[in-house]
């Protein structure tokens, strides 16, 4: 999207991050413009139940020095996205959060299976 607003071909109205964009300083969030909204686009690694702890911290650690790495920067800030880091209890209470908000919505709309 970034390029088009660059371009003049589209405008960027509000941003769905915490802040307001560096590259879009003018967009307000939808915080501030009146709805609770707030949705980043982290990733992250899942692996089966009871792994071993000391596969995990590799694996934390390889994919946070990933994170990193200028090429991923850059690509970030091409995609005006910032950079969200959230260690591994976190990030797991994240996507719980998610999955069981996902689940209220579907109950919600009825589209559930009967």
């Amino acid at each position: 999207m970034g390029p088009l607003v660059d371009a003049g071909k589209f405008r960027m109205l509000m941003v769905w991050t915490e802040q307001r964009s560096p590259r879009f300083p003018d967009s307000p969030t939808l915080v501030e413009e009146g709805q609770k909204i707030i949705s980043a686009s982290p990733y992250g690694l899942a692996g089966p139940k009871g792994m071993d702890p000391k596969v995990i911290k590799i694996l934390h650690d390889a994919f946070q020095k990933a994170m990193q790495d200028p090429s991923h920067l850059k690509v970030l800030e091409e995609l005006s996205q910032p950079m969200v880091y959230m260690n591994s209890e976190d990030y797991r209470a994240f996507t719980l959060k998610i999955i069981d908000g996902q689940k209220d919505l579907i109950a919600r709309l009825g589209l559930g299976s009967k």
